[in-house]
Order: C-alpha cells, then structure tokens, then sequence
C-alpha cells in the first residue's frame, strides 16, 4: 500500500459497498476516510498504519478476518489512534475485540439504515466522535448535495456501480433507504424536505423506476423545486421523457463511468 488514507475504512470480501458508503458519510464530517480492502494489506501494511494513520474504522461482517497479529498492531494504536469496530445491531461481536470502540451501526444483517441517535449520541455520531469528531463540510462532498433516486429493485446496480463512482467523484449523497430511517407515516414530506436541501437529484433512470410510485413523487417534486436530475442508465434507452434532464450513460467500467459522472454533474451543476 503506497499511500496510507488518514482513517482507513477496513472491510472484507462482501462489506465493500457499505465501507464506500461509510467513507463517503465520515468525509461529508469533514474525516478524511477511504474504503481499504483487507485481503489488500500485508502485515507490513498493517505496522504502518499502526504509527501514520489518525485512526482505524473496521467494518465487522463476521468475515472480516482479524489474526492475532493484526489484532497486536490495533492494541499498540489504541486509544491514541482511535480503533472503531462498525457492525449491525443483530450480529455476534467477537469479545477480544470489546478493548476497542464498538459501535452498533447498522440496522440488521443486510447492513440497511444508521441506526437513530439522539442530541449527537449514538450510532454514527457516536463513531465521528470517537474518531476525533469533524468539522461539516458545505460543498459537494456533503452529505444530502445528491439525492439519490432510484427503484428498490435495482439496489444492486446502484450499491455497486452508482455509489462508487459517486464515491470517486467525492459526490455526498441522501439515501432514504441507507442514510437513515424516515418515518413512512411522513415519507412525502421526507422526500421533499431531502430533495429541497439537496442541491441535485441523481436518478438511476431504469425500466423500473418509471414504474415505482416513490421515484414519481420524487420527479414530481424534482420538477416542483426546480433541482436539476441527472439520469443514469445503464444502456442507451428509448424513454419517453417529460421533463429536462441530464444524461449519464454507464458502461461497466468503473474509470468511465466516473468520467462521464463528472461531466454531467459539472453539466448540470458546476461544482467550484
């Protein structure tokens, strides 16, 4: 590893999408976190980031695989390099590892929804402060400057190619079905609150997100606010479109994708 990131997001084989996604929401608190694949650090990986990185976040899947070793360079980091252990609020956590900061993130086993905190106490607050709290940061990478709108059914698509080149534009995004838990009862009022404090709407423009009642209602009120949408495919498609928009073709190859995001983000919205 060339470069050690300032706070290393570490994840295993099936925790990658949630590792970008934490990353992105720590830079968003102004942390300078990145997503680092374990299998991608040797042991001498490991002794450096013990003694140049600010801090350590650990995404537990129960895959994430931590040997003695590894765990011996976390004990000499901590608690002057804070170690933060995420995980969901279901699953088992391997006692040695209650010696460093544990936080139950996450909702269940599919790693949906942070978990509700109250006056900055709590779930993801609480691994902000235990990382040295930040200072939130007001331009692109925020939190909320993209809506993400797009059908439940092509959660896939949107967790592995549409966050990640979001991730890799630095674009911070809202994401009703990840971000936090909205009260269903107001979800209308929700939507339009997130999309009128957005500064964007990036849509994930599908067969079936022309179908699904809640994507509607965002473009309904999309259109109402007058906030550019950015429309993702991930095929050129031949749709009826009523109102003005972007267009975003994806293609499967990660570097392009990003590319051509940039360019329809800096079409729809310059960002300084």
């Amino acid at each position: 590893m060339k470069c050690a990131p300032r706070v290393p997001v570490i994840h295993g084989p099936k925790s990658g999408p949630i590792a970008i996604r934490l990353a992105m929401d720590l830079r968003s608190d102004g942390i300078d976190a990145h997503p680092v694949a374990l299998n991608t650090l040797a042991q001498d990986d490991w002794e450096s980031l013990g003694s140049t990185v600010a801090g350590l976040v650990i995404v537990y899947d129960g895959q994430t695989i931590i040997s003695e070793a590894i765990q011996s360079v976390l004990r000499k980091m901590h608690p002057y390099r804070p170690v933060v252990f995420v995980r969901s609020r279901t699953s088992r956590f391997f006692p040695d590892f209650l010696e460093f900061h544990s936080v139950p993130l996450f909702e269940d086993r599919t790693f949906s929804y942070y978990q509700p905190h109250r006056k900055g106490r709590g779930g993801f607050a609480d691994v902000v402060m235990y990382l040295g709290g930040g200072t939130k940061v007001k331009d692109h990478r925020r939190r909320g400057f993209a809506f993400l709108s797009y059908s439940s059914s092509d959660r896939v698509f949107v967790y592995e190619q549409l966050v990640p080149a979001l991730a890799a534009c630095n674009i911070g995004v809202f994401d009703y079905r990840f971000t936090e838990r909205l009260d269903e009862r107001n979800l209308k009022h929700d939507i339009e609150r997130r999309i009128e404090r957005s500064a964007i709407v990036v849509a994930y423009m599908s067969t079936s997100w022309w179908r699904a009642e809640w994507t509607d209602y965002e473009r309904t009120v999309a259109r109402k606010i007058g906030r550019p949408v950015l429309a993702v495919t991930s095929e050129r498609q031949d749709v009826a479109i009523d109102f003005p928009l972007i267009s975003c073709p994806f293609n499967s190859d990660p570097e392009a994708d990003m590319i051509e995001l940039q360019r329809a983000i800096r079409q729809a919205l310059p960002i300084q």
